[in-house]
């Protein structure tokens, strides 16, 4: 007779966990919720739609902090998850933390005694906290903090400032077994990203907008001067026979919009090339023409060296311009997941927000070039279009018809945000 109470005991007590976590969307407000203590998935409620959502491999949901923490950092995974979580965020930190020379670190040494002694050798000053990193020390009277720049910048230890990635010759340096000797040399024709090589090192750079590499002068140029630029625009590829758009060389930031048999060059933005088969500018490693194996450049450059997104990027998420797409970089090893529709990912705060929370939405049009289709220049649809970033000159469509325009102000550019002509000092990418 005792098995009737106990069991209902026990019943009463499942239900009264089960009632602490939310299963569906029916009487939530919209935001994340925990399916249990100390799970990696949780529920996303948007205008009552569930969505089920996995956090990235070793991380579990945070439900006070809503997002995904490692588990020491949870509360109600235990001592035990933090045993055995320790290990993997610790290496993770004491990593980025070599590139200092400090202390006594050996294997014995925690990570908190390691980062407690980064100041102790140290004069007074600022330290990058890594090759190529965000995060970066302040050192006073022996005492460190630990600070970071905003996304998406990185640390500059030569000029003691954040600033952009490719304007940091560590973030760009390749090993000097491609540099035979000194000068500048580019992988492509009709680009606008050359090598820099100085003393064996070898630094990636990219030519101001609307200029190429130009080999004979050895510097950036109009493409009307290059050689290889100029006997494709008179005769681009297939042009007079088929519309579309064509590279004008491999693993170029440089095509042609061919329209009724005539030529248009057009350019991607910095950073950027030219995509054949998608028809769209992308990164360089979404690129196939890029594919360093193929090209016949670098010969010796060894595939586990090949560029990803998660290369020389400390372990954690990030977001994919302004969508609902988040990078998760563990370890070198990139897995890609979506935030439910209509949020993107904050990486301020770590969670599926609003666009108008997110700086990377806040931005120009410079960070959703990937996404938006080089089709929306060839006057299909009506309205104003900028070809290029930080510039006076832009088009408008109507009709199907393209009409020039330029800003009437010397210090004003083109807003493709805005639609309008700005002062260039309110636009990021005109600094």
């Amino acid at each position: 007779m005792r098995l009737l109470p106990c069991l209902t005991t026990l019943l009463l007590t499942i239900s009264t966990v089960n009632s602490k976590f939310v299963t569906d969307c029916t009487n939530v407000g919209d935001g994340m919720y925990p399916l249990g203590a100390c799970e990696p998935r949780f529920l996303a409620c948007v205008s009552g739609e569930a969505r089920y959502m996995d956090c990235p491999e070793d991380l579990v949901y945070h439900k006070n902090l809503e997002f995904c923490d490692w588990r020491h950092n949870v509360f109600e995974c235990g001592e035990e998850g933090e045993e055995n979580e320790f290990s993997g965020d610790g290496s993770g930190e004491s990593s980025g933390d070599e590139e200092i020379t400090f202390g006594d670190s050996s294997g014995e040494s925690s990570g908190d005694e390691l980062l407690e002694n980064v100041c102790e050798s140290l004069k007074d000053g600022v330290y990058s906290s890594g090759t190529c990193s965000s995060s970066y020390i302040i050192c006073n009277s022996g005492s460190p903090r630990f600070l970071s720049c905003s996304t998406p910048l990185i640390y500059d230890p030569t000029n003691k400032k954040c600033s952009w990635k490719g304007m940091i010759d560590e973030c760009s340096q390749v090993s000097g077994e491609y540099c035979e000797s000194d000068g500048n040399i580019s992988k492509s024709e009709c680009s606008n990203v050359f090598f820099s090589c100085s003393e064996g090192i070898a630094h990636r750079r990219n030519c101001p907008a609307n200029l190429v590499f130009n080999p004979a002068i050895s510097s950036c140029d109009w493409p009307k001067n290059v050689m290889d630029c100029s006997e494709k625009s008179e005769k681009p590829q297939n042009c007079g026979e088929v519309d579309g758009y064509f590279s004008f060389g491999r693993c170029s930031s440089s095509f042609s919009a061919c329209t009724n048999g005539i030529p248009i060059v057009m350019f991607c933005p910095d950073g950027l090339m030219f995509s054949e088969k998608n028809q769209m500018c992308d990164y360089e490693w979404n690129v196939d023409e890029c594919d360093l194996e193929s090209s016949g450049f670098m010969e010796n450059y060894k595939a586990s060296e090949a560029l990803t997104p998660c290369t020389n990027m400390d372990n954690g998420l990030y977001a994919l311009d302004c969508t609902p797409r988040v990078l998760s970089c563990q370890n070198g090893r990139e897995n890609i997941f979506e935030c439910p529709p209509s949020l993107v990912f904050n990486e301020n705060s770590l969670i599926c927000d609003y666009p108008e929370t997110s700086l990377k939405c806040c931005m120009e049009d410079a960070l959703l070039i990937r996404d938006a289709s080089i089709g929306t220049y060839d006057c299909s649809i009506d309205g104003l279009f900028s070809s290029t970033l930080c510039s006076r000159n832009y088009h408008k469509c109507s009709n199907g018809q393209l009409i020039p325009h330029e800003c009437a102000d010397s210090n004003a550019v083109f807003s493709a945000s805005a639609a309008k002509c700005v002062d260039s000092s309110l636009l990021e990418q005109c600094q």
